[in-house]
């Protein structure tokens, strides 16, 4: 059995129920682009876990400082060409 097969074999109804619910939160801070309620959802740590267009923030505070000029800029939605701000 290839590897990719026993991997999803292995998963139980929770598991896949649980992954999708534990995103929509992040997901839905993503979309209101709300950087204090995405970066809740992340560990505070030193190690280095956030790598945003190829460059690694050692902490979410890092991270979340190298967001803040993409946020100020506005959105512009391909599917529907409207913008926010």
């Amino acid at each position: 059995m290839p590897f990719t097969a026993r991997l999803f074999a292995q998963q139980d109804p929770a598991t896949e129920e649980a992954v999708p619910a534990a995103n929509a939160p992040v997901t839905q801070a993503v979309e209101a682009r709300d950087l204090d309620a995405l970066f809740r959802f992340m560990l505070d740590t030193d190690k280095g876990s956030i790598v945003q267009h190829g460059a690694l923030s050692l902490t979410p505070q890092q991270a979340k400082a190298s967001s803040l000029p993409a946020l100020a800029r506005p959105s512009k939605s391909p599917i529907d060409g409207s913008s926010s701000t």
